[in-house]
């Protein structure tokens, strides 16, 4: 330990492991804690509550994020469908990837040669995981759901994959070295499964070893080049297991052209097509702006509304990419001198991780979430460099206030990171808060008008949603989103003519927009246009298969139309896609198996359905009826019945069913309730008659048969009147 050192004392230098992942975990709980009772957001709508693989049973290594949706299934079982049951394992991601981190930085900063690294180790360590854990910009990751369960798990594997293989390099028995490697190579062949972005794993793992380890010792590096060439075929065959064929990515995403994403134009023009040259002619800015946001976190915002630069020799792409030239030339100076190397290992990192994410073109040009895992590299810098600048401050006291000034530079310095991060959660509170703050920032954004407007109309707030609304078609004319939310909101005042112009505007804007197709269907199911209806809803779910509330107005649509095995079929695709949500689809399937005379099947889905309504109830009766269980059948019937005694169809069967259960005084009551639908139901005086004679009536049922047989219509029901007649 250096002079300096000594003078300020052991603490927090030599901080212990369990008060630095306790500080760090206390840290964390306090941040987030709070969050917990915060909301769904934008996409956690779709993502979350209606992803189908979230829901199937058949997860493991169904998909290249299929750890992603199993870590979601788990926040249902603890939740439900509300929000705290993802957040909290959301958040026990980001503790868990905040304290592995540390683990890896004690590694990696303890075994340096340069001595300022080494005596500093836990402390840089906890600072590095600290800053991780805390810092505003990470807030987009750590708080938005739908990110940190990928992007997150993600990193989650990133750093666990490290760490095993770093146990693995430092360890001295051959049967550890072994054990810890092949740990490393499972983890990251399972790993695979949790976002795209994992492709990058191989590339990290060799640059901590080369620069971190191997301290740029080519030749201590080539020993275990085998196990990283090992490591990148282990999850090279990982990925293509599950669908991601890097082979095929590499060729093909960076030549994609994209539209815009309605909304969040990227180009001048809305027409304008995302050229891939442009898209990766503008990432020098971008990445300027990713890594400026950790070193100063102010006007941190959803979106920023940057455009594509113009060409290659604009300013705004020369600027940055003169400062990425003389970042990247002054990391290889370093590297060669064997100075500073966690951050020449940093600014590596981060580079190599947004890498993909800047050659293949992608609708959104910032996202802040992206920069979760490069983050990491950054930590690498912004720890040494404040530990450094706080030293400096220090030594410039006397000798009697040093510590006091390190130890209260570090808490000033936490306590603004704390503060900081905590004001930028509240904005994830709510949508009407979220979509405030975006406006607030970036006012010509015409998505964020949309979506905000929609926070306001679930607050029943009509006038604030028509104005942003109409705010945000000033902005984007040709953006058809509003035009179908106006529509609604149209729909709701009464004001059909209004209602119907703006749907011709969403369908002029050219944009096949499920949720467009769905309110039409709505409008033109309320104004009585069924076939239209029917196709408005056949085409949302045309667009988007897994869409439960379609469904099941098609459903509803089908049902009425008597069409009933369309019914079943479209009830039996929607439990395949398992996109029922929270929505009656058993009802209407048992109903409509009944209906369509498959008894056999109907009556095991109505009964686990809610037999105290009227329609289930009757239902479930008739199919016990088929059955021969006449008893069950008139319970059923008699709860259909006492919910709705005007209803001859329920009475008829009913009467029925008390007949075959010898219940013959109560029948003659139930079929007396069918006297005025007798052309409907002919056979119902014949059934009276039946009743009378099991009574012992014999002469009131005389009389009852000779008036049929004197006045009904119906051959079959006249001869069975006469055959009765003669038996009396």
């Amino acid at each position: 330990m250096n002079a300096f050192l000594k003078k300020i004392g052991a603490w927090p230098y030599n901080i212990t492991h369990a008060w630095a992942m306790g500080l760090l975990s206390l840290l964390t709980l306090g941040l987030f804690l709070p969050t917990l009772h915060y909301g769904f957001v934008f996409d956690d709508y779709p993502t979350l509550l209606e992803y189908p693989h979230m829901h199937t049973s058949a997860i493991f290594f169904s998909s290249c994020r299929w750890i992603s949706r199993a870590l979601q299934r788990l926040g249902v079982v603890i939740g439900g469908l509300e929000p705290i049951g993802f957040r909290i394992v959301n958040l026990a991601i980001h503790l868990a990837i905040g304290l592995l981190l540390y683990m890896l930085f004690v590694s990696i900063f303890q075994q340096l040669k340069q001595p300022w690294f080494s005596t500093r180790a836990r402390l840089l360590a906890f600072l590095a995981a600290l800053l991780f854990l805390i810092h505003p910009a990470q807030t987009q990751t750590a708080t938005y759901m739908t990110q940190m369960g990928t992007e997150g798990v993600a990193a989650l594997v990133i750093v666990v994959v490290i760490l095993l293989f770093v146990r693995g390099i430092v360890a001295v028995q051959i049967w550890s070295k072994i054990a810890w490697y092949a740990a490393s190579f499972i983890a990251a062949y399972v790993g695979c499964g949790s976002k795209e972005i994992i492709v990058v794993l191989p590339g990290l793992v060799m640059l901590t070893d080369f620069v971190l380890f191997a301290q740029i010792d080519l030749k201590q590096f080539l020993k275990r080049l085998p196990l990283h060439l090992l490591l990148g075929a282990v999850m090279f065959v990982g990925l293509e297991r599950i669908g991601v064929y890097v082979r095929r990515i590499v060729r093909e995403a960076p030549k994609v052209e994209l539209p815009n994403n309605r909304g969040t134009l990227i180009t001048e023009k809305p027409r304008e097509i995302i050229k891939p040259n442009l898209y990766r002619w503008t990432q020098p800015k971008i990445l300027f702006h990713y890594m400026g946001i950790f070193f100063w976190p102010v006007g941190l915002c959803f979106e920023y509304g940057i455009k594509l630069v113009s060409g290659a020799t604009a300013p705004d792409v020369l600027i940055p990419l003169l400062f990425f030239l003389c970042l990247i030339g002054g990391a290889i100076v370093l590297a060669l001198r064997r100075l500073l190397l966690p951050s020449v290992c940093g600014i590596f990192w981060f580079l190599m991780v947004m890498l993909p994410r800047s050659i293949a073109p992608s609708q959104e040009l910032v996202c802040d979430y992206k920069t979760y895992i490069a983050s990491i590299g950054i930590m690498m810098i912004l720890a040494p460099l404040f530990i450094y600048a706080i030293e400096y401050v220090s030594a410039l006291v006397r000798v009697s206030l040093r510590q006091k000034v390190f130890l209260g530079g570090i808490a000033s310095f936490v306590i603004v990171l704390f503060t900081s991060s905590h004001v930028r959660n509240l904005v994830w509170k709510d949508e009407l808060v979220f979509w405030s703050d975006v406006v607030a920032k970036v006012p010509d954004r015409a998505r964020a008008y949309n979506n905000l407007a929609i926070a306001y109309l679930l607050k029943d707030d009509l006038d604030a949603a028509v104005a942003n609304f109409n705010k945000s078609v000033e902005i984007d004319p040709l953006y058809g989103e509003p035009h179908v939310n106006l529509a609604h909101v149209y729909e709701r005042l009464g004001e059909r003519e209004k209602a119907a112009s703006e749907y011709e505007l969403a369908l002029a804007s050219g944009e096949m927009h499920p949720q467009l197709f769905y309110n039409l269907g709505l409008f033109n199911k309320n104004g009585g246009a069924i076939d239209l209806a029917e196709k408005s809803f056949r085409k949302a779910i045309e667009i988007r298969p897994f869409y439960p509330t379609a469904r099941y107005e098609l459903a509803q649509i089908l049902y009425d139309k008597k069409q009933f095995a369309q019914v079943v079929a479209l009830c039996e695709e929607t439990f395949s896609l398992k996109a029922t949500a929270a929505l009656p689809f058993l009802d209407i399937y048992g109903l409509a198996l009944c209906a369509a005379g498959d008894s056999k099947r109907a009556l095991p889905v109505l009964l686990s359905c809610d037999t105290t309504k009227p329609e289930i109830a009757f239902s479930a009766g008739c199919c016990l009826f088929d059955a021969k269980d006449f008893k069950a059948a008139a319970q059923h019937f008699e709860t259909a019945h006492k919910k709705n005694r005007h209803d001859v169809r329920i009475a008829y069967n009913f009467g029925q069913v008390l007949f075959e259960i010898g219940q013959y005084d109560h029948a003659l009551e139930v079929f007396g309730r069918c006297n005025n639908v007798v052309d409907q139901m002919p056979l119902v005086p014949l059934l009276k008659a039946q009743c009378l004679q099991k009574l012992g009536r014999g002469t009131e049922a005389k009389i009852l048969l000779s008036q049929i047989i004197k006045t009904t219509k119906h051959l079959e029901v006249c001869r069975s009147a006469q055959d009765l007649l003669k038996t009396i």
